[in-house]
């Protein structure tokens, strides 16, 4: 063990340096001097291969750490290396996968935006044209109301004039309707029955031709005269057949006869 012979010289050459300082000891003998020259010599030899053999274990073991240490270092960078280019290259994929999904997202939104801008031009098309519209028709119900006030004063007194015609023709065939020859008997001949048709129908062609000229001036959803004789037969208080056959009759002279043989105007 070199730590235990390092004690022992370090003993020895204790005991010698304490036997030169006692100079009773060394100035008794010249033999003696040279024994402890030799002896010492013999220690400095043994120390020096002691000191030879110690540095050259070190020099092993640094050498042989240093190899270990400049291997793990070496593998170590070799590793690190390897992490970076896989750090690399997965940082090289990731980017170009980002640019790729950036530029379809570009793309996708250019598109979206040239929509909303065709979207945007079109509707202003349509506004503008609305507003055109709505001011052309402003101007023309402005027009048309003055318009309208005039012909609706000239039809109000055109119907003024037609609705007194007919007061005056319903009172004409008012009074005439008793003028009729209806026999007193219980039975009546079918020469007669037709007499009395025609004489009504002429009667009806003569005083309700006023009647025919505000119908037809009506709008076209207006119910024919048929259906207002009827309903006003069926309101008068007479008795139930009665009534239907005479709403029946009226309403068949005049929906059958008037709208298609007479053709005049009043004015």
């Amino acid at each position: 063990m070199p730590s235990k012979q390092y004690k022992i010289l370090n003993l020895k050459l204790n005991t010698i340096l304490q036997f030169l300082n006692d100079s009773s000891a060394f100035t008794t003998s010249s033999m003696v001097r040279e024994d402890v020259e030799f002896l010492l010599k013999g220690q400095e030899m043994e120390m020096k291969n002691l000191f030879d053999k110690a540095i050259s274990q070190l020099e092993t073991r640094l050498s042989a750490n240093m190899s270990s240490f400049t291997y793990d270092i070496i593998k170590i960078k070799n590793m690190a290396h390897e992490r970076h280019e896989s750090f690399e290259n997965m940082v090289t994929d990731s980017k170009e996968s980002i640019e790729l999904k950036i530029k379809d997202f570009v793309d996708l939104v250019s598109k979206d935006i040239m929509k909303l801008d065709k979207f945007g031009i079109g509707i202003q098309q349509n506004v503008d044209v609305l507003l055109g519209a709505t001011r052309t028709l402003i101007e023309d119900i402005r027009a048309f109301n003055k318009h309208y006030v005039e012909e609706w004063k000239l039809m109000k007194e055109l119907d003024g004039k037609v609705f007194t015609n007919i007061d005056n023709a319903l009172t004409s065939f008012h009074d005439r309707l008793p003028k009729f020859d209806i026999p007193s008997m219980t039975s009546i001949s079918q020469e007669q029955i037709s007499s009395m048709v025609s004489s009504m129908e002429s009667c009806f062609k003569t005083q309700l031709a006023p009647i025919l000229v505000l119908v037809l001036r009506l709008p076209t959803n207006v119910p024919r005269p048929s259906m207002l004789v009827s309903q006003g037969g069926d309101k008068d208080g007479s008795s139930k057949d009665e009534g239907d056959d005479e709403g029946k009759f009226v309403g068949m002279v005049i929906s059958m006869q008037i709208p298609f043989s007479i053709q005049m105007n009043l004015f």
